[in-house]
């Protein structure tokens, strides 16, 4: 009885031993399929929940870029109809400009709409109250009351600084937030990648059960991720092409649809960029055939007085011949004509510059003796001031004279007897400063900064040139040339002109 008694209690005491290792194996395993599917799920209502918001960005990021390039485009689809009546007189152009008016409040709206920023909605109030004044402005148009400066003022100030300008800041901010938005994208993928390789293996040593049905809530994380992303790539088949995704993407796959998907959006963004190029490149050729027409403007007037005395001889039959008025007209138009081709050879084809270390001393005074004498016929008084601690600059002399006697001969020209004409040269920052001060009658202030551009002239002998010159010379010497009028009377020119040792 005793050895029986011993046995079963032996054999009961065993079980327990067994149970409680059973457990005590068990309950660490089981403990950790339970953390790890914890984790799982944790991890793919993140994933699902980062692809949802990351989606969602990208497809606003990309309606917003769209809605800006559409504005941008049809802007300058605006501003090129305005300019084509100033080549071209033809009304026609104006009623073009003015059709666009619907599409483009419409893509307003849209990019307002779309704006979630407020730097964005800024940006886009910038652009409604500009293209609300200019909508004002052309009133005048639509009445018979315009003329070419004044469609110049809508073409040239108030839609590239008050609306235009605005709303290329807009598209580049979009752009901004696209490329970020790829680049978190990408670095969601890098850290994804590494916490499914993680979670597998921590899957895999919970027990086969645990890590199969791990890998099968990965996997259907995985599969919601891909139905944003192919959203987001169809949206882009329109612009760059098909992008092809899987529709039951592999765990590996994940970083290269994201990736493809990123590569798209850079191309994406190339185009758009290439579109800009485009743009302004539509622009530079209408401004060359402002200068075109404006150069046949300038030709014809002389010509036309030479046909005039050559037919006016004529019609006196064989004893025609020009009186000593008549040659002098014809010198005097010769002389013009000749003046005129010089002074566009320069604009066009500029000599080329040889920089060297000069004083201001060299140049400025010496030109100011130049003109010193017709100063003083006209009753003018003209000083010269140079700072005497001022270092050499690095120009071409010869054109840093040209540049000094043709702002002397304009000031010369706009001031009355008893005025004055002052130089000066002092230092700011790393660049010398030079300007040409007069007491004359200031500058027209229907000109503004187009007083530099070709064939701009307030003169009625002038051909417009002078100034376009000076400012490609200072340009060339990596300076920059401005012109105001002063408060008291009068203009200033300002230019600036490295110093020797800043100079490239």
């Amino acid at each position: 009885m005793t050895g029986k008694w011993t046995n079963g209690r032996g054999h009961k005491a065993t079980e327990r031993r067994s149970g409680r290792l059973l457990w005590r194996i068990a309950l660490p395993f089981a403990a950790g399929g339970i953390v790890i599917l914890a984790v799982g799920i944790l991890a793919a209502w993140y994933v699902v929940r980062l692809q949802n918001a990351s989606s969602d960005l990208l497809d606003w990021n990309v309606s917003s870029i769209r809605a800006a390039e559409e504005l941008e485009i049809v802007i300058r689809e605006t501003r090129y109809r305005l300019n084509q009546f100033l080549l071209t007189d033809d009304r026609s152009n104006l009623n073009d400009a003015f059709a666009l008016r619907g599409t483009t409040e419409e893509w307003i709206a849209e990019a307002e709409r779309l704006a979630t920023t407020a730097e964005e909605k800024e940006l886009l109030n910038q652009v409604r109250a500009g293209y609300r004044r200019f909508l004002d402005e052309s009133s005048r148009l639509t009445s018979g009351e315009a003329d070419a400066e004044f469609v110049r003022h809508m073409a040239r100030d108030i839609l590239p600084v008050e609306v235009l300008r605005p709303a290329r800041l807009y598209l580049d901010l979009n752009e901004q937030h696209l490329a970020r938005s790829s680049e978190e994208n990408k670095a969601v993928a890098d850290r994804l990648v590494a916490g499914l390789l993680l979670l597998g293996f921590c899957g895999a040593v919970a027990g086969l059960v645990v890590g199969y049905g791990l890998a099968r809530g990965i996997s259907r994380s995985i599969f919601q991720l891909s139905v944003p992303v192919r959203d987001v790539a169809g949206q882009l088949d329109e612009v760059v092409g098909p992008v092809s995704v899987s529709a039951d993407p592999a765990l590996e796959d994940l970083e290269q649809i994201l990736q493809l998907v990123s590569e798209r959006v850079a191309t994406v963004i190339a185009q758009l960029q290439a579109s800009q190029r485009a743009a302004v490149r539509a622009e530079q050729l209408a401004s060359l055939g402002q200068f075109a027409a404006g150069l046949a403007h300038e030709l014809r007037n002389p010509l036309m007085s030479m046909k005039i005395l050559v037919q006016a001889a004529q019609e006196r039959g064989a004893s025609a011949e020009l009186s000593g008025r008549d040659l002098s007209v014809l010198d005097e138009e010769i002389r013009r004509l000749e003046q005129l081709v010089q002074g566009f050879l320069d604009f066009a084809r500029p000599p080329e510059t040889v920089r060297r270390a000069i004083s201001l001393t060299e140049v400025l005074p010496p030109s100011v003796n130049l003109v010193a004498a017709q100063a003083a016929r006209r009753g003018v008084a003209v000083g010269c001031e140079i700072d005497p601690e001022l270092p050499p600059v690095a120009a071409d002399t010869g054109q840093l004279r040209q540049v000094i006697l043709n702002l002397l001969l304009n000031a010369l020209d706009a001031t009355p007897s008893g005025g004055r004409v002052d130089v000066a040269a002092h230092r700011q920052n790393g660049d010398a400063v030079v300007s040409v001060t007069d007491t004359g009658c200031g500058l027209p202030e229907d000109l503004g900064e187009t007083i530099f551009e070709p064939f701009v002239s307030h003169r009625e002998t002038g051909i417009g040139l002078g100034l376009s010159i000076c400012r490609r010379i200072v340009e060339t010497h990596h300076g920059f040339i401005t012109a105001r009028t002063r408060p008291e009377g009068g203009s200033v020119f300002t230019f600036t002109i490295p110093f020797a040792a800043s100079a490239n």
